[in-house]
This record gives C-alpha cells, sequence and structure tokens, in this order.
C-alpha cells in the first residue's frame, strides 16, 4: 500500500496594537507556513478588511473584489509566507471592535482562516460654541 503524503497549512493574523484611534493606522501580520509532508499547490492568501477601514499598503497583492489577494503556485514543505498589511481606520469609525480576517485556500480540499481584532477608539467629538 502506497502512503501519500498530505500537505498542511498553519495560517496565523496578528495585528501591531490592540487599541487604535480613528483615523490612524494598524499593522496586520499574516503568515502562512507549510507544515505537511508536502509542498501546498495553487494557495490563495486573501485578506478583507473590515467596513470601517481601507488599504494603505499591501505589497505584492492584487485587489479581488474589495480583497488583497496573493497566489502561490507552490509552497515546498517547510516554507512560509508573510506579509504585512496596513489599514488605516475611518475617521468616522464608531467604537467597537473591529475583525480583520484572511483567508487561504489550496488545490486540496484546504480552507483555512484567521483573524485578528482591534478595538476602535472614536474621535472625540468636540463641542461647538456659538
Amino acid at each position: 500500500m502506497t502512503r501519500v503524503a498530505q500537505e498542511r497549512l498553519k495560517l496565523t493574523k496578528t495585528a501591531d496594537r490592540k487599541i487604535v484611534d480613528a483615523g490612524k493606522n494598524v499593522r496586520f501580520t499574516v503568515t502562512l507556513r507549510s507544515t505537511g509532508l508536502a509542498p501546498a499547490r495553487s494557495v490563495q492568501i486573501c485578506d478583507r478588511l473590515p467596513p470601517h477601514m481601507t488599504f494603505v499598503s499591501a505589497p505584492g497583492a492584487r485587489f479581488v473584489m474589495g480583497k488583497a489577494c496573493w497566489h502561490r503556485t507552490l509552497m515546498p514543505r517547510g516554507s512560509a509566507f508573510r506579509r504585512v498589511i496596513v489599514a488605516k481606520v475611518d475617521q468616522d469609525a464608531p467604537a467597537g471592535t473591529e475583525r480583520n480576517v484572511v483567508i487561504a485556500t489550496a488545490h486540496s480540499p484546504i480552507r483555512l482562516s484567521a483573524h485578528a481584532k482591534v478595538k476602535v477608539r472614536p474621535v472625540p467629538r468636540r463641542l461647538h460654541r456659538r
């Protein structure tokens, strides 16, 4: 009996801060590691920002339907793919938690997701005097 080597991937996502002020930038780091016995093929990594954020930078990404996406034809065993995404929180973003999600898929039936959360601190409303 022949044993088939399997591809495995591990996906993580982190934010450089837990609290971000509206109007400021936050940096997200996405890391995908090939941890299986076989290389991963036709890997797609896509990041969609939450509604109150816009992309500032996503080096090497192709933008597809509002998502920053990267494609790797082959991820050899033991390799890693890492990207830093910079996003700006909208100036008028309300207070609350924003959840940024990244999804990775591969040729085999692999579908992974990871997320990072940040709390938004809104810009204080200034009192207007007449």
